[in-house]
């Protein structure tokens, strides 16, 4: 069994390395470049949405809704996992 005396050393450690961590993760931070706030972010993703064409994102979206469409036809044992799943994570959420 250890004694009080080892316990606090180990303590005292287990300290020294925590606050030599804190240290370089502050130095890290510091380090790194700055890519803008959240509003810098928010532009790029808009400017990112403008660049796509109106008509490719309605073409995918057809594409998307009629492969939905037909997977029950392909492969009725994903679709009825992926109901069991949509299913399950609902009662989940109500209780």
């Amino acid at each position: 069994m250890a004694t009080k005396a080892e316990l606090e050393a180990e303590l005292e450690e287990l300290k020294r390395l925590l606050a030599e961590a804190q240290a370089a993760v502050r130095t890290d931070a510091a380090d790194a470049p700055d890519d803008g706030d959240a509003a810098a972010e928010g532009g790029r993703l808009d400017w990112a949405l403008g660049q796509i064409d109106r008509t490719e994102l309605e073409a995918l979206f057809r594409r998307f809704v009629s492969e939905a469409k037909d997977m029950h036809q392909r492969n009725p044992l994903l679709t009825t996992a992926f109901g069991a799943l949509v299913v399950g994570y609902i009662l989940g959420r109500t209780r």
